[in-house]
């Protein structure tokens, strides 16, 4: 199960003052090959929007010599990764500039980077691509809140099978999305301008379903794991943070993942332009 909100809140200063300094990596891996190195595993690329998208379990690349995780999930989210890449790509076409970016390259058996250290990681092997995963989105986090002083916005995501037809929203019932919630009012995040309320409009299946009750909580199992809570814009130095739960019915076949792909970067360009002025 997810942390509570409030342990997150005491690791977000030790987070961004223990990885701010770690470089970030751009490399992906080469086809075939078992990579070993945090160059090969984190995928991030700096973007000019005022959106992070995220995939940290869709990774498929072994890391040899180190064994299996013992605790938590160690279930791959398939397709979240190209579902986030192909997000992006969409992003930059409707808007001409692109989302930053970081994605898992490594199996979700060897370390789960939606977990704080202690619970994500169970090999010294891999505490530097822990750290580089970290690292990269913390720097990316702190570049949006200076670059762009009207906000920004934190898409995690995520697979689940539970639901296999349904989208889930976790933001800890509004706690990750304080800041769009003071500055535009629930409706930035349940009106029909909302990232969920475009999907539901094009005939996806959400929840919560009920978008227009301002404060309808979220699932307890989807509603926003270690990440959103530590990047989140209830602290200080965060940004409005938001995990999606997709279904498997939207990832598995191609023409539907291409699709919601296609529909999730409208919705996502939509909510920049109208509560973040992108483009202005």
């Amino acid at each position: 199960m997810n942390a509570e909100p409030h342990a997150a809140r005491h690791v977000f200063g030790a987070l961004l003052s223990s990885l701010l300094l770690i470089p970030f990596c751009q490399a992906a891996p080469v086809p075939g090959s078992e990579p070993t190195s945090s160059s090969a595993l984190v995928d991030a690329r700096p973007g000019n929007l005022p959106i992070v998208i995220l995939a940290p379990h869709g990774g498929t690349a072994g890391i040899p010599e180190v064994p299996a995780r013992t605790r938590g999930s160690k279930l791959t989210d398939s397709y979240t990764s190209e579902l986030a890449e192909s997000t992006a790509v969409h992003i930059e076409e409707l808007l001409g500039a692109s989302p930053y970016l970081v994605i898992a390259r490594f199996k979700r058996r060897y370390l789960d980077v939606n977990r704080s250290r202690d619970e994500g990681v169970e090999s010294e092997l891999v505490m530097d691509v822990y750290d580089a995963y970290h690292g990269a989105v913390a720097n990316f986090v702190t570049e949006m809140r200076r670059r762009f002083p009207r906000g920004a916005l934190l898409l995690d995501i995520h697979g689940q099978k539970q639901e296999p037809a349904t989208i889930f929203r976790g933001t800890r019932d509004g706690l990750t999305v304080n800041r769009m919630l003071h500055r535009h009012g629930s409706n930035a995040l349940t009106g029909p301008r909302s990232i969920m309320g475009i999907l539901k409009s094009r005939g996806y299946q959400v929840f919560p379903p009920d978008l227009g009750a301002a404060s309808q909580p979220e699932h307890p199992d989807f509603a926003g794991g270690f990440t959103v809570q530590t990047y989140g814009s209830h602290h200080d130095g965060g940004i409005d943070a938001m995990q999606l739960e997709v279904g498997r019915d939207y990832r598995l076949d191609a023409v539907t993942r291409r699709k919601l792909a296609r529909d999730l970067a409208e919705a996502v360009a939509s909510y920049c332009q109208n509560y973040l002025q992108c483009g202005e």
